[in-house]
């Protein structure tokens, strides 16, 4: 039988687009503050291994993945929306497309 490989994910360009247009232009002020804050402020080798240490012994049964999402849904919604939301949608369209061909 023949294999396909078909490339379901959505291109990163339009992602990233829309994701500035997501924002209001106070999101794009903080986006960018953000953005250079961490490249600027250096990160403390004891402030990486607690965080490190906090990951790895997780008590709450909440994986990393799904306290970042959370964490960027609390202080950038429209990035959470576009970022993971939309791009579900389309791969989710996708798939569904391929059960057609």
């Amino acid at each position: 039988e023949k294999c396909v490989v078909v490339l379901g994910d959505r291109p990163v360009r339009i992602t990233l687009v829309r994701v500035w247009q997501s924002l209001s232009w106070f999101g794009k002020c903080k986006l960018l503050l953000c953005l250079l804050w961490s490249c600027i402020v250096p990160v403390s080798s004891k402030a990486l291994q607690e965080w490190m240490d906090s990951l790895l012994l997780n008590d709450d049964g909440v994986d990393l993945l799904t306290k970042s999402i959370a964490d960027l849904e609390k202080y950038f919604p429209s990035l959470k929306r576009v970022i993971i939301d939309e791009r579900d949608l389309y791969m989710s369209c996708k798939l569904l497309q391929l059960t057609f061909l």
